[in-house]
């Protein structure tokens, strides 16, 4: 990434950097026939310049727009050699 340019960029080119760490805890469950994924985030900052510093959280849920069963595996035949 680069820093800011331009006219804009009155104050120099501004450029922020952090280091974080954290972890993550997901859950799948199914509502009805519909599979739902959740997923929490939560990472400490350290180290940081130019920005703000803290602890971030992020909480996501996602849900497929459509929700048809995947077709059966084909089936095999057995070899019979002789």
């Amino acid at each position: 990434m680069s820093g800011d340019s331009g006219s804009g960029a009155k104050l120099g080119p501004f450029k922020g950097r952090v280091a974080a760490l954290g972890g993550t805890l997901g859950y799948t469950f199914m509502a009805g026939q519909t599979p739902i994924s959740t997923r929490v985030k939560v990472y400490r900052e350290f180290d940081v310049n130019n920005r703000l510093e803290g602890t971030v959280g992020y909480f996501t849920v996602a849900i497929p727009l459509s929700s048809s069963a995947p077709p059966p595996p084909p089936t095999r035949k057995a070899i019979i050699t002789k």
